[in-house]
């Protein structure tokens, strides 16, 4: 026979540190977080942009909030920035990425002509048309190589009105 089933309770043994004396939520507030954008705008115009940010200058704006919880958020923002920058980065590639040649011309074109733009876009479109609607014309206009023309003899002005010219 079988005993009956107990309630067995596990003892905690972990060790948790005693709640901080000042209560302090995860989030920041609205007001919080303009006074560190403030903050930050006025150091980054004072302040060298290679020196790490002062949290101890932030401090003294956001009072509400301690120098690791500050440093904390200056490392999130950070972080942002960086993912935001680098996922435009991307987006900007892959636009490079998919151009189709007409739009690679078509943007150096824009480059080169710089005030002229319409009047080269002009040009560049009768061209596209021309060869889009007569594709062989082109490839039938110059003559066979094997055929040779015969040169032909210009008549210049200058010898024509010449008194020599006249006499023979």
């Amino acid at each position: 026979m079988k005993p009956p089933p107990r309630k067995r309770n596990k003892k905690n043994l972990s060790f948790e540190p005693p709640p901080s004396p000042r209560k302090v939520s995860g989030t920041w507030q609205r007001l919080e977080q303009k006074k560190l954008l403030k903050a930050l705008t006025e150091l980054g115009k004072t302040n060298n942009v290679n020196e790490d940010v002062d949290c101890e200058f932030l401090r003294k704006h956001v009072r509400t909030r301690s120098i690791s919880e500050i440093s904390t958020m200056v490392d999130l923002l950070k972080s942002q920035v960086i993912s935001f920058a680098t996922s435009e980065l991307k987006k900007k590639m892959q636009q490079e990425k998919g151009r189709k040649p007409i739009e690679e011309w078509a943007r150096m074109a824009s480059l080169v002509a710089g005030a002229q733009e319409d009047t080269v876009s002009d040009a560049f479109s009768q061209m596209l048309t021309v060869c889009s609607t007569e594709p062989n014309t082109l490839r039938y206009s110059n003559p066979p190589p094997g055929l040779q023309t015969p040169p032909c003899r210009m008549h210049r002005p200058s010898e024509a009105s010449s008194p020599s010219a006249s006499r023979s």
